[in-house]
């Protein structure tokens, strides 16, 4: 069952703020505590202090886990907490700075703003959990892991894909409020939500205001600087996650703007592939977090509507109707690709139509 990294979040903001024994901190490591303290905001990490993270990751590097924990043959000899503290309590304190050396502001690879969580590939928990009942070895063991889960490249796909995801919500904004005669607004409404009762010019504008409405709210999602991109690594390994690409909550399912990556990601098994087809994904994911969208199973179907569905997205009114297509995640996600201009001939005719 997956859990929530809203939930993880909260937990490591909580851990990180357990008290320090100060006299055996350094004024610069203390520094370091406040300013990740302070990077963790209620509503998302602060991207105004995540230089906070690189300095963390450099200190890691400098030994700082084996200096504040007491990982040398006198464990106790440089602990950051109370010695009278339990072993659990500061395996909590170790969880939450082990999170945040793996959390990353993917700003570095452009001027939009993400995050990106790249817990260690070995973890089949968040690091809370995963730490909880760690001994001292394997304390030391789990947290010198860095072979993280996304490689470097993964975080700069994932940054490209968090651009062009915000650029065409940015441009399907634009396109729906111009929907006259022959403009291409039209064009793409008629060819994504429009069955054959939604053909006037009263209901073609009804559903671009809300096709409108709906792409300001994901834009604003993907602008805010707080969308997280994480797997969720306690369901690593089984058959959903091999087979998905990404799930997201429905609105109101979790405070924060999470997106969870899952194995397929990066995979070559879908209508689109590579860059188009991973932007595709988080706009797809962002209207069910933030629209309530859902993948339409029309009564009678063995699969909700995917583009891959046996018999597209093409809205018809004796099968897949206006509302259901209004309703229906893919296509949100296929109208944006269309109308940034990104669709070959040959995908938009797969997405569409019924497969031979």
């Amino acid at each position: 069952m997956p859990s929530k990294f809203t939930d993880e979040y909260d937990r490591v903001k909580a851990n990180l703020a357990i008290p320090s024994n100060t006299d055996k901190l350094s004024a610069e490591e203390q520094k370091l505590i406040d300013n990740l303290i302070l990077l963790m905001e209620a509503s998302g990490p602060a991207p105004g202090h995540a230089a906070a993270l690189d300095t963390l990751r450099e200190q890691c590097q400098r030994g700082l886990f084996k200096r504040i924990f007491g990982m040398d043959k006198d464990r106790e000899a440089n602990g950051i907490l109370d010695l009278s503290r339990t072993d659990a309590t500061k395996n909590k304190k170790a969880a939450a700075l082990k999170t945040l050396r793996h959390l990353y502001l993917l700003s570095k690879f452009g001027g939009h703003d993400a995050w990106a969580l790249s817990l260690p590939k070995s973890y089949r928990n968040w690091a809370t959990g995963e730490l909880e009942n760690a001994d001292a070895d394997s304390l030391k063991t789990k947290l010198k892991d860095i072979n993280e889960y996304h490689t470097k490249r993964d975080l700069k796909n994932l940054q490209h894909a968090s651009q062009k995801a915000l650029a065409w919500s940015q441009k399907a904004n634009v396109i729906c409020d111009s929907v006259g005669p022959n403009t291409i607004g039209r064009k793409l409404i008629q060819r994504w939500f429009a069955d054959e009762d939604h053909q006037s010019d009263a209901k073609i504008s009804a559903l671009a205001a809300r096709l409108s409405t709906g792409f300001q709210k994901i834009s604003r999602a993907c602008n805010s600087g707080r969308m997280i991109l994480t797997d969720d690594p306690t369901v690593r390994g089984d058959g959903n996650w091999e087979n998905s690409e990404a799930f997201a909550y429905r609105l109101g399912g979790q405070r924060l703007n999470v997106i969870y990556i899952e194995k397929a990601f990066f995979g070559k098994g879908n209508t689109l592939e590579g860059s188009k087809n991973w932007a595709r994904i988080l706009i797809h994911e962002l209207t069910h977090s933030q629209l309530n969208t859902d993948d339409v199973t029309v009564p009678g179907d063995a699969h909700p509507r995917y583009s891959w569905h046996p018999q597209g997205i093409k809205p018809r009114k004796d099968s897949f109707h206006t509302e259901y297509a209004m309703n229906n995640a893919d296509s949100w996600a296929f109208f944006a690709v269309d109308a940034a201009g990104m669709l070959t001939n040959s995908e938009r005719n797969v997405a569409l139509n019924p497969k031979p």
